[in-house]
Formats: structure tokens, C-alpha cells, sequence
């Protein structure tokens, strides 16, 4: 992933729309030159893997137009429910098998996945990452070596590697937003230890003294999402490498 200095956020936008993770996006990105793509995944309610960025009331009714009781905010959608929807009324949802058939047509692309649990969900995530490599061993083995596991915990390192030794890993730093005792430096000592050379930060982290270390330390530092040509200019000028975005490929 270093060698981009781009990763196509939700596969990118379409229309004008962003998070739809659809397949019409990821077709319209791709033929536009974006070889690096982040996915949303969520396990529907009968274990397969869905490419969304939530069962929140709110992103299921923007995205699919499925309106919902209050008392069902986060349950997920049933494999039918999911597969029979249409995005925005036009595009295409996708489960991750699929997207990983989708892929056997296009060797160069790398996949960032983005599951979004945190410490307190340690059992989920092995769950989740279970799953993934279960369904691209089935479904297309030769992705596995160009899927790119986000962490977003020191102890999610090992629950993941446990499962497969995944051929690179990116340590995404927004779950630590608000956290008083957050500590950079221990965190970029913690990726070197292990072999991790890409951080995440979203604009919170711009900080000019964490990115000057991290270059420092041989560490790439991208930023999270950027879809303006100029603050991605202004970025740039205090290091920052590459950034996760709907849009800057035009």
C-alpha cells in the first residue's frame, strides 16, 4: 500500500455519493486509476459478510431507503434483505464473496479492509476476520495475499495473524480520538516492533510534531478522509504521504 499515495475510501464516490461500496463504484474507480480500495464489511444476520459501513437506522435508510422502528438501530439486515436492495434505488450491494469473485478480473487491485470493532469486541473481530479468510480461501485464494488488514488495537494484532499471516497490516489510529492517554510514541515503537510501516490518522491527529516523528522513524503516514485537492497540498507539506478519499482521482 506505501507505494499509493491513494486509497479509494468506500470504493470511491459516484454519482456524487460516497459509502456505497457498490459495484458500479468500484468499476467508475477503477477505470479512473485507483489501485488501492477500502471496503466497509458488516456480518449480516445469517454470518455472510456484507459490504456496508453500518446497520445504523440512519445509513440504512440514506443508502438503501429502508426505514426502520428505533428499537432495530444496529440489527442487521438478513443476506436476502441486503442482496434484494438497491443503493441510492440504482447500485449494486455486494457481499464479499461476490466482490471476491468481482476481483478475479483485476490482479492489480489491493483491498484495505475497515471492520470497525474495537477492544471490547475482540470476539467479533476474530469472528469477522474467520469469515474473510474463509470466503477468499473458497471464493478467490489469490486475494488473500492482497487484502490489507486495518487494526485499530495493539492486542488485534495477534487475533488477526492468529487466523493468517496476512502480508501487510495498516494501524489505523482514529479509535484513540478523545483518549487523554493516548501515546504516539509507544504506538509508532508498537508498529515498528512488528513490522508495520503505514499509520491512519484522520484530521484530528494532523499534528505537526506526530507526523515529523513518524517520518522520522521510517514510519507512512496517510490521512483519513481528504477529498479537497488543496488540503491534501497543505498535507503533503508536513509529510503526510497519502490519504483515503472519495474523490481527488478525477
Amino acid at each position: 500500500v506505501s507505494d499509493n499515495k491513494y486509497i479509494c475510501h468506500a470504493l470511491g464516490e459516484i454519482d456524487g455519493y460516497s459509502y456505497t461500496n457498490s459495484k458500479e463504484a468500484f468499476l467508475e474507480n477503477y477505470e479512473k486509476g485507483y489501485r488501492v480500495f477500502e471496503i466497509d464489511l458488516k456480518l449480516t444476520s445469517d454470518g455472510d459478510l456484507a459490504l456496508i459501513h453500518s446497520w445504523r437506522n440512519n445509513d440504512l435508510e440514506s443508502l438503501l431507503g429502508i426505514e426502520r422502528e428505533k428499537s432495530e438501530n444496529n440489527e442487521a439486515l438478513s443476506t436476502e434483505e441486503f442482496k434484494s436492495a438497491k443503493i441510492y434505488g440504482k447500485y449494486t450491494t455486494q457481499l464479499l464473496k461476490d466482490f471476491a469473485l468481482l476481483l478475479k478480473d483485476y490482479p492489480d487491485v489491493y483491498i484495505v479492509i475497515d471492520g470497525k470493532y474495537g477492544v471490547e469486541e475482540r470476539e467479533e473481530t476474530v469472528k469477522e476476520y474467520t469469515e474473510i479468510h474463509d470466503i477468499l480461501e473458497e471464493y478467490n485464494p489469490d486475494l488473500l495475499d492482497r487484502m490489507i488488514p486495518q487494526i485499530y488495537y495493539e492486542e488485534m494484532l495477534d487475533d488477526i495473524m492468529d487466523l493468517y499471516d496476512w502480508k501487510s497490516v495498516i494501524y489505523t489510529w482514529y479509535a484513540f480520538d478523545g483518549e487523554e492517554d493516548f501515546n504516539p510514541i509507544k504506538e509508532m515503537e508498537f508498529a515498528l516492533a512488528n513490522g508495520i510501516e503505514v499509520i491512519t490518522m484522520n484530521e484530528a491527529r494532523e499534528d505537526e510534531l506526530i507526523d515529523r516523528e513518524l517520518l522520522l522513524r521510517g514510519l507512512v503516514p496517510y490521512v483519513h478522509t481528504i477529498n479537497d485537492a488543496h488540503k491534501a497540498d497543505e498535507l503533503r507539506k508536513y509529510g503526510i504521504y497519502g490519504f483515503y478519499t472519495d474523490s481527488l482521482l478525477q
